[in-house]
């Protein structure tokens, strides 16, 4: 029983601290703003920010674009299982425009989890918006 009681605390030990660390990296993902600059035309670059985010998916939802201002909003709500038979609501937001730039644009985006506690998979998909844009985009230091 001692065994078995201390592998379950060092497996709930061990998912606690996986999830702080997932949590503070969203944190600090969420109070910046990310800038990139392409050779792309605005229009161009505009349409592939929306191809690069709606890459990322679930099976349950699918990302909405809606103009807000001069700027675009990418939503996905979705349900992240917990448990079996326990889900909680995720939504997703990421604001990004594009503005002109000499030789191409340069892109802002910035990254927000609206729901109570953060995940493990709404770091994900941020996450690999963000490298995926790397690849393709020239960070610019803000």
């Amino acid at each position: 029983l001692q065994m078995a009681m201390l592998v379950a605390s060092g497996s709930m030990t061990w998912y606690l601290f996986r999830w702080f660390l997932a949590e503070s990296e969203m944190i600090k993902l969420q109070e910046k703003v990310l800038y990139f600059k392409t050779d792309r035309s605005l229009a161009n670059s505009v349409e592939f920010l929306k191809l690069v985010i709606g890459k990322q998916k679930t099976t349950s939802a699918e990302w909405t674009f809606s103009p807000k201002g001069v700027a675009q909003e990418a939503v996905l709500e979705y349900e992240d299982e917990i448990l079996p038979e326990w889900k909680i609501k995720r939504r997703l937001v990421i604001k990004f425009a594009a503005k002109s730039a000499p030789n191409g644009a340069v892109v802002a985006l910035e990254v927000k989890a609206k729901s109570p506690i953060n995940s493990f998979s709404c770091k994900r998909y941020a996450k690999a918006i963000i490298s995926d844009l790397k690849k393709d985009l020239q960070e610019l230091v803000a």
